[in-house]
This record gives structure tokens, C-alpha cells and sequence, in this order.
């Protein structure tokens, strides 16, 4: 019987694949008896530490494992949020849990309940537990850049939640003085502002400690520190966008020095239309219609205290300084030229100027 090309095509396709499949299931089985071989071989915990110690000292095989991990997490963001704590639930834990610790600790500071000591402390045991983390689980290696990217983090980390939870315990103490609502106000404690610097000062000079320690070459902390990372004066007014403004974050305020401010209650009007500005702010459409004012508050100590209430005419002399605000007030010359770096505005004078800079 004569059979047709493309059933004799079936056929050696058949055959062909069946072949392979003898050919697959005889390779697992010689792959599953090396295993097992290899499972057979027993190593003392002296010759594994030997074995280890020959690959740590192996710089080809450190430069693969290093490649390996650098595709799959890239060392510029493998230590955020967005590197391997996206992916690895424990380590993501362990963030949170320091970010967590870290904030109260900072709060049982705050209260005398604990010492710059002690959050240092504190400092070198999370440093420790991360490094020790990430190299147990193959995302770290013996390499300078990886050491110093993954403490680096640990530092701005740190920053982050000291400046945080200072700032919360700021805020809190400020609703106190509200007088038109429990919302809508801004406060500023100078007590706060060293309380921070203080611990954050501190944990510049331990990171080097923790460097050395680690073995990191040439460490240096780092200095590009911005916003939330940097202190709480750009904390609070780098950050937020927030009314009123610091003029110059660096510059340092008087000890006891107390501010606070709150706009008046308003009913926004049925045409007031905001739209997104260029400078990622929300801008009045109609700045003239927007009508209100607000009551400023200082305090210079326990020995003087000044309120003030300020109407907006909703046009740009609603910018001003706190020092022409209380500029015919007897203020304590140690608050006085510091006034003068916090500016209070109404929304529709900030938005005035900003489309006349636009148009």
C-alpha cells in the first residue's frame, strides 16, 4: 500500500518527537543520579567555611554574582521601597519596621525618655540587621558600591523618619491655639527644630562609625540632602507647599521662638475656578474673587506674645512679611529680624502673581 507525503510526514514527525522524548526523560534521569550524588558527598562545616572563603577571595566569580544582581535589582534603587522590598516580603517588613521603630523611638525622645545614645544605638543595630539581611538572601555582595549604597539608604531612611515624626508631634501641639477650626493651620516650635537637628547631627557622625565598621573605603555621608531628608525646616516648608512660607530654610531660628497661623473660615465663590500652574501649584482662575483673612500668632518665650488678625483684599498686597505685620508691636529683638523670613499670602495673591510673571 502506497501512502501519501504528507502521512509519511506525520509519521517521521511522530517518531522524531517520540525519540526526543526518550532522549529528555533519559537526561533528567542522568541529571537527578548526578544530584544525588552530589547530595551524597558530605563537607564538614570546615571545608564549606574553606570553600566559601576561596569564592569570597575569587574576584571573577565576586564580579559574576555582582552582574547577576545588578541586572535584576540595579544598585541606584536597589535598597528603596521600589527594589528588592518590592518584590521580597520580608525584607519589605523589615523597612517598615525600622521606619516604624524609628518614629517612636524619636518620640520617646522628644518625651526625655530616651537619649541621643540610645537612638544611635538603635542606628548601629538596624544598619546591622539590614546588612546581614540583604547578604543572607544573595542581594548583597562584598563590594564598596553595594555596602555604601545599601548604608546611604539606611541614612536618608533614618533622616527621613526622625524629621517625621518631630514634625507629627509639632503639628499636633499647634491645634491647641486654632481658633476657627481644627484643620487649616500652621504651626512652627523652634524647640522642635534643634530636638531634630540634634539627633540628626548625631547620626552624621555615627554613619562614619558604621562605615568603618563595615569595611566601606572612603565613605563619605551623604550632602545632597533635600526636602524631607534634610532638616525640618525643609521638612515643613520645602515639601508641602504649605502658607506660609520660610524664606530661607538654612537660616536657623531663635531658641523659644513659637509661630502659628490659621486662615479664617470662607465660602468659596460659585465662579472661583483653579487650574494646575507650570510650577505644579494650583492657581485662581479669578484671584479677585477669593476673599478672607487669616490670625498670626508669635510667641518669643514665656516673656512675650503677640496675635494679630489680617483681612486679604485678594490682590498683591496680601503678601507680607511677618515682621510688617507686627512692625508697630514692641517684639523682642531676638525674634524680631527672624520675622522677616516668614511670609504669609492669600491664595489669590499668589496666583495673581503668578499670571502676571505668565502673561
Amino acid at each position: 500500500m502506497k501512502v501519501c507525503n504528507i502521512t509519511a510526514m506525520k509519521q517521521a514527525s511522530y517518531i522524531s518527537n517520540k525519540e526526543n522524548k526518550k532522549n529528555e526523560i533519559k537526561t533528567e534521569e542522568v541529571t537527578k543520579k548526578q544530584n544525588s550524588a552530589v547530595d551524597m558527598i558530605q563537607l564538614s562545616s570546615t571545608q564549606k567555611q574553606e570553600i566559601q572563603d576561596m569564592l569570597v577571595k575569587d574576584e571573577k566569580y565576586q564580579q559574576i554574582q555582582f552582574q547577576e544582581r545588578e541586572k535584576k535589582y540595579p544598585i541606584i534603587n536597589r535598597f528603596s521601597d521600589v527594589g528588592v522590598a518590592h518584590d521580597d516580603k520580608e525584607i519589605h517588613q523589615m523597612q517598615k519596621n525600622f521606619w516604624k521603630t524609628t518614629k517612636e523611638i524619636t518620640g520617646d525622645f522628644l518625651d526625655g525618655k530616651a537619649t541621643v545614645d540610645d537612638i544611635m544605638n538603635y542606628f548601629c543595630d538596624i544598619t546591622d540587621e539590614a546588612f546581614e539581611k540583604y547578604t543572607e538572601k544573595g542581594y548583597m555582595g562584598d563590594f564598596n558600591s553595594e555596602k555604601t549604597a545599601l548604608l546611604n539608604q539606611l541614612y536618608r531612611d533614618f533622616r527621613f523618619s526622625v524629621n517625621s515624626a518631630v514634625y507629627h508631634r509639632n503639628i499636633d501641639e499647634g491645634k491647641q491655639y486654632c481658633e476657627f477650626a481644627d484643620y487649616g493651620y500652621h504651626y512652627y516650635n523652634a524647640d522642635y527644630y534643634y530636638k531634630a537637628k540634634e539627633l540628626t547631627d548625631a547620626v552624621e557622625q555615627e554613619v562614619m562609625f558604621v562605615a568603618e565598621e563595615k569595611g566601606i573605603e572612603n565613605y563619605t555621608a551623604p550632602t545632597d540632602l533635600q526636602g524631607y531628608y534634610k532638616d525640618l525646616n525643609s521638612f515643613i516648608f520645602d515639601t508641602s507647599g504649605l502658607v506660609p512660607r520660610m524664606l530661607d530654610t538654612t537660616k536657623e531660628p531663635p531658641k523659644d521662638f513659637k509661630f502659628f497661623w490659621q486662615e479664617e473660615s470662607y465660602k468659596l465663590p460659585k465662579n472661583l475656578h483653579f487650574v494646575m500652574g507650570e510650577d505644579g501649584k494650583w492657581h485662581n482662575k479669578n484671584p479677585q474673587k477669593h476673599f478672607y483673612g487669616c490670625v498670626v500668632k508669635v510667641w518669643s518665650g514665656e516673656n512675650w506674645y503677640g496675635e494679630a488678625k489680617v483681612p486679604f483684599k485678594g490682590n498683591l498686597s496680601d503678601i507680607k512679611k511677618v515682621s510688617e505685620i507686627f512692625q508697630k508691636y514692641d517684639v523682642p529683638k531676638e525674634i524680631k529680624s527672624y520675622l522677616s523670613n516668614l511670609q504669609i499670602f492669600s491664595l489669590a495673591s499668589e496666583s495673581l502673581t503668578y499670571w502676571k510673571e505668565k502673561y
